[in-house]
C-alpha cells in the first residue's frame, strides 16, 4: 500500500495575541516537518498548502476550503487545527480530515510549553491515527507492550521532547 498523503493546514489562532496569523502559520508548518520525519507518510509542502487556501474567500466554510485543498493536493488526509493559550503554556485542537468528508475522523487535544513541543506532540498523535499498528510507542513503553494508555504514551513522548529540546538550550 502506498503511504497516505496529508496536508496540513494553517492553524487558527485563538489566543487573542496580535501575531495570531504568524503563530498559526509557524505551529503548522512544524507539524508538517515533525510528520514528514519518520518517512511513512507523504506531506504536502506547507507552502503549497497555504497557496491553496489564499485561494478561497476569507471566512468561507470549513468545508470549501477542506474542497480547495484537497483539489489542488491530491491529499488523503487533512489536519486542521487551533491554539489557545493556557497560563502555563498552548493548547491546540487538531482535527484530521479524511478526503471526501467535512466531519473530522479523529481529533486530538495537545498540551505544551512551546510551539515545537505541541508540534511534535501532535505529529505522534497524527501519525498513530493515519498509521495504526505501525508507528511503535516510545522506547518507555515498548518494553511494557501495551500496558499503557495513549495519553501516558503521549506523556513520555512529551518528556522525550523536552530531554532533547534541553540538550540545545
Amino acid at each position: 500500500a502506498s503511504a497516505p498523503v496529508v496536508a496540513v493546514l494553517p492553524f487558527e489562532d485563538r489566543t487573542g495575541d496580535g501575531e495570531a496569523a504568524t503563530r498559526g502559520r509557524m505551529l503548522s508548518s512544524l507539524v508538517t516537518t515533525a510528520l514528514a520525519a519518520p518517512g511513512r507518510l507523504r506531506v504536502m509542502p506547507f507552502d503549497r498548502v497555504e497557496e491553496a487556501t489564499l485561494s478561497v474567500a476569507l471566512g468561507s466554510p470549513r468545508a470549501d476550503v477542506l474542497d480547495r485543498v484537497l483539489t489542488a493536493t491530491a491529499a488523503d488526509w487533512m489536519v486542521t487545527g487551533s491554539l489557545y493559550r493556557e497560563a502555563d503554556g498552548t493548547i491546540a485542537t487538531v482535527d484530521l480530515y479524511r478526503r471526501g468528508s467535512d466531519v473530522p475522523a479523529r481529533s486530538f487535544r495537545v498540551v505544551g510549553t512551546r510551539a515545537t513541543e505541541v508540534a511534535d506532540l501532535a505529529a505522534v498523535a497524527l501519525r498513530r491515527a493515519l498509521l495504526p499498528g505501525q508507528v511503535p510507542p516510545p522506547a518507555a513503553i515498548a518494553a511494557r507492550e501495551g500496558a499503557a494508555s495513549d495519553e501516558a504514551r503521549l506523556l513520555i513522548e512529551r518528556a522525550r521532547v523536552a530531554a532533547r529540546e534541553s540538550r540545545f538550550a
